[in-house]
């Protein structure tokens, strides 16, 4: 199995550039250009690959130039529907609904099938993304286990004392990461599959996803429509009320700003100091 290790890059962790003038130019661009097209078409979820281009996952997988919104690649899928999809290098790791115990690796230059994982984590929950690929090592939560893969041995380990997991985000700087819970709570874990460290307040609803947001504050969305933000010691900075509906993704864009998307059709901007609203990157209509 080959498989291409790199710097992680993926939805959680697009940066843009520098000012909310700039996030208001890109989000202009990015509503005319042709990637609307695929969300309009119910895309399953995002990757950002290598700074300037995107991985949008729908029936297929297509591959556009972020700058210019112009059409790469589209890599045809003839297994079940994507539930969750993490770049790597050169490299698309792959979750499908209902697979039978396997994640499937694509060069999302060449547009081919490289590899493919065989697991024992199976059984993921639709409505959270619950991938992650951090130290070199690829990850996966079904809420009772998480499936641990070594991308440079190939090892294959599984931790079962780490359950109710429903997403996964990095950001410290030993082998720790962080959780959320179907309790809506977040906690510290380690590769050691050990909890420790809990936040005090709790989302009202599992938590769908995390996100670093900078080096000393992390946001967490869940059931409930709001964002969380918190500090490096998992303190409470503040609520933000964003969509009417499950927040299905969460990204940082640039300081101290970040995006949501949702069922409800919008990808919205927010400040998450002052936790308001700053622009809409694309709106549709759901019946479009």
């Amino acid at each position: 199995v080959k498989v291409v290790v790199g710097l992680p890059v993926c939805f959680n962790y697009f940066k843009h550039r520098q000012t909310r003038q700039l996030i208001h130019a890109h989000a202009q661009s990015i509503s005319k250009s042709r990637i609307s097209s695929i969300i309009r078409s119910k895309a399953l979820c995002w990757a950002i690959v290598h700074d300037d281009f995107v991985a949008v996952a729908s029936e297929d997988i297509y591959i556009y130039k972020i700058s210019d919104g112009s059409l790469i690649r589209v890599i045809k899928v003839t297994y079940n529907s994507i539930h969750s999809m993490v770049a790597l290098g050169d490299s698309l790791l792959i979750c499908f609904y209902a697979s039978t115990n396997c994640f499937r690796i694509f060069d999302w230059r060449l547009g081919e099938l490289t590899a493919t994982i065989i697991c024992n984590v199976c059984g993921v929950d639709p409505l959270h993304k619950n991938m992650l690929v951090y130290n070199n090592r690829y990850m996966i939560s079904n809420g009772q286990k998480l499936g641990l893969w070594d991308l440079k041995t190939c090892r294959v380990s599984v931790l079962t004392k780490l359950r109710h997991v429903t997403c996964l985000e990095y950001g410290f700087e030993d082998d720790s990461f962080l959780c959320g819970m179907s309790n809506g709570s977040l906690r510290v874990a380690s590769l050691q599959g050990f909890f420790y460290g809990c936040t005090t307040e709790s989302h009202a609803g599992a938590v769908s996803c995390i996100t670093l947001i900078s080096k000393n504050k992390f946001a967490s969305a869940g059931r409930d429509s709001f964002v969380y933000v918190w500090d490096s010691q998992l303190n409470l900075c503040r609520k933000i009320k964003t969509h009417y509906n499950l927040v299905t993704c969460l990204s940082p864009i640039s300081g101290d700003y970040f995006c949501t998307a949702s069922g409800d059709s919008k990808i919205c901007v927010w400040d998450s100091i002052s936790g308001e609203f700053v622009c809409a990157i694309h709106e549709y209509s759901a019946k479009s």
